[in-house]
């Protein structure tokens, strides 16, 4: 983000001085925000799959495991989430 600001709106190395710790302090709350954020999220939607699930037959539900994989996948690759734990540690 400072970058970007620095190289569109073409700072001065004052202005850069001056405006990057703001930058810098709004990217971090920003970060924490998303990262409660997304914990909120992901506890609204495991107790939606809770109750969804058992009403899917078989075939209904690997599909809906399908969509998953590839929304995780998504948002992983946009930066959303973070990877996945290796699989010899559970997730948090």
């Amino acid at each position: 983000m400072r970058e970007h600001l620095r190289r569109t709106l073409d700072l001065t190395a004052e202005q850069e001085k001056k405006i990057g710790p703001i930058v810098d302090a709004t990217s971090a709350k920003l970060e924490a925000i998303r990262v409660e954020t997304a914990e909120r999220v992901r506890v609204v939607m495991e107790e939606s799959k809770k109750e969804v699930t058992p009403l899917l037959t078989p075939e209904q539900q690997k599909k809906l495991d399908n969509l998953e994989s590839e929304h995780r996948k998504m948002m992983m690759h946009h930066g959303f989430l973070p990877p996945p734990p290796p699989k010899d540690r559970p997730p948090p």
